[in-house]
């Protein structure tokens, strides 16, 4: 069992620009890329053998995130093409960070050293015959739970059926929706550290940007936290809260 973990800062979204090389296609907007509507796509405008998309973090290095993690969910279409995490100081000479060759077209989960850099490029080579496309770029540091939920925590399933049942007893379900991961972590005891940390993480994410988590067994799940935390006082620097998530699909 490992601790669990929060990816909630997104490079992409945070930084001061974002560009990329061929140009966004006018149908498959660049934001898409760190909307957080992991539904939608990004698409390049042409087809090329080398494809890139480049964050600037900008000129002060004070709001530069340190990423450890670049995850890209299901709906790409880079099965078989060779992919690349550069990072750079001018945007010139850039230094890889990570690379691998895409074996299929499940959601690509890469960790890594955390590198403080003013530019980041992910990068696309080999492709021949098809314009990239992405649903999500996200790029971001982990936050690892200094103490993880307490026994009797509770994580399940969400099932999405229309029950409708007539007069007579006869039983209608009409499926909705794909079932979901939920769950309730109870962290009966943490300390001060743990506290700040989620209590900043809630100001960022403001109850309304979803985020990718790592559970204590190893699975990434991308989830919205659906309650409002709140801190119990126990002791002298010991605290309690309790956190609702719901899988995001």
């Amino acid at each position: 069992m490992s601790n669990i973990k929060f990816t909630y800062k997104n490079v992409f979204e945070d930084c001061s620009s974002v560009s990329c090389s061929p140009t966004e296609s006018t149908a498959y907007p660049l934001y898409r890329l760190y909307d957080r509507d992991i539904d939608k796509l990004f698409a390049f405008s042409s087809v090329s053998t080398e494809m890139s998309i480049t964050a600037n973090q900008g000129a002060s290095s004070d709001v530069w995130l340190s990423p450890t993690r670049l995850i890209i969910p299901e709906g790409h279409n880079l099965n078989g093409l060779d992919c690349i995490l550069y990072y750079s100081t001018d945007n010139i000479a850039f230094t890889s960070v990570t690379s691998w060759t895409q074996a299929d077209t499940n959601t690509i989960n890469k960790t890594f050293t955390a590198p403080t850099y003013h530019y980041f490029k992910f990068k696309i080579i080999s492709a021949t015959s098809h314009t990239g496309q992405l649903p999500e770029l996200f790029l971001g540091p982990d936050y690892t739970f200094q103490r993880n939920p307490s026994y009797g925590s509770v994580v399940g399933k969400k099932i999405n059926v229309l029950r409708d049942e007539t007069q007579s007893g006869k039983v209608r379900l009409i499926k909705q929706g794909d079932i979901r991961k939920k769950g309730t972590y109870d962290l009966t005891v943490i300390e001060t550290t743990q506290k700040d940390d989620l209590e900043t993480l809630i100001d960022y994410i403001e109850g309304a940007k979803p985020l990718w988590m790592t559970d204590e067994n190893g699975t990434l799940t991308y989830i919205e936290i659906l309650n409002e935390p709140e801190f119990v006082y126990k002791a002298a620097g010991k605290y309690s809260c309790v956190i609702d998530f719901q899988e995001v699909i």
